[in-house]
């Protein structure tokens, strides 16, 4: 679990990273400047899933069955919403790409699959 702990931490940090540099890409950048500040403002909620993944899981470890199962859909359900708002405002509110910015979202995930790869190369079945 600790192990986890420690790849969701970097995972996030890294993502955040990679999100300041798109923005300072895009402020450089005079010919993909949306795209850029597409991809850093759908880096955001997928930086929050990660966190708030990396937050609960070792709680749901300790639950019983059902309650892990109900809890994981309430998270899911609430990750819609919220994601529901946040591409209604960027939809509405900005000039944003959409679809850059819906696949900015995946970025922390392969970010932390990358990591979680590299990580464990090399180790035994006892870890």
């Amino acid at each position: 679990m600790n192990e986890f702990s420690a790849l969701w931490r970097k995972s996030a940090a890294a993502s955040l990273s990679l999100a300041l540099v798109f923005v300072l890409i895009g402020l450089l950048v005079a010919s993909g400047r949306m795209v850029f500040w597409s991809i850093a403002a759908g880096i955001l909620p997928g930086v929050v899933d990660v966190v708030g993944l990396g937050l609960r899981l070792p709680l749901w470890a300790r639950l019983n069955g059902r309650a892990a199962v109900a809890s994981i859909n309430l998270r899911l359900l609430s990750r819609l919403v919220l994601l529901g708002v946040f591409f209604y405002v960027l939809q509405h509110y900005t000039r944003l790409d959409l679809r850059w910015a819906l696949a900015g979202i995946f970025v922390p995930y392969v970010i932390y699959l990358i990591g979680a790869i590299v990580s464990s190369r090399h180790k035994g079945v006892n870890g």
